[in-house]
């Protein structure tokens, strides 16, 4: 399963005033602002950007394959273009066309699967995931959570869930 990271980011001082922005994994993407944080805050953007030219090139978009140690800069492509990017990544790996892809989902025209596919463009998630499914895949989520809160996998959790289902036994 493909798992998304964040991307590390590089950020350094600009000797003319202010800060640039770069990802080692995705050399496209340079991006600066006049502070650390309006830098860090055009990250995004900088990586739809990138998405967006591979998709054009119609080469693979690199995923992170781990996450940035602690600590590290790090920037998170949106969630719907993170399954977008994938979606590129499975028609590249297929040699799948955007007609054939319409094709194998029933649709008319080519130019829907452009707009699934467009980095910027919001779709219905349930497309992505028929689109997906077309190449051979499934889009499986996942819930990432404070670590202050406990997850639904945590012991809380489940003896809550189960002092729930006992109240609920009485009633």
């Amino acid at each position: 399963m493909t798992q998304f990271h964040p991307y590390a980011l590089d950020l350094e001082a600009d000797p003319d005033g202010g800060f640039i922005v770069t990802c080692p994994q995705v050399p496209e993407v340079v991006t600066q602002g006049d502070t650390r944080a309006e830098a860090m805050a055009n990250a995004p953007e900088a990586l739809l950007a990138a998405l967006q030219g591979y998709m054009r090139q119609k080469r693979p978009f690199p995923i992170p394959s781990k996450a940035p140690p602690e600590g590290t800069a790090q920037a998170v492509l949106p969630e719907l273009a993170q399954a977008k990017a994938l979606l590129h990544n499975a028609m590249l790996a297929e040699r799948v066309s955007n007609s054939e892809l319409a094709r194998r989902m029933g649709k008319s025209s080519e130019t829907q699967i452009r707009r699934i596919l467009a980095p910027r463009v919001n779709v219905r998630f349930a497309d992505l995931a028929d689109a997906l499914r077309a190449t051979g895949r499934r889009l499986s989520l996942g819930v990432e959570g404070r670590p202050d809160i406990p997850d639904q996998d945590s012991a809380a959790v489940q003896a809550l869930i189960a002092r729930g289902a006992a109240d609920t036994a009485r009633v």
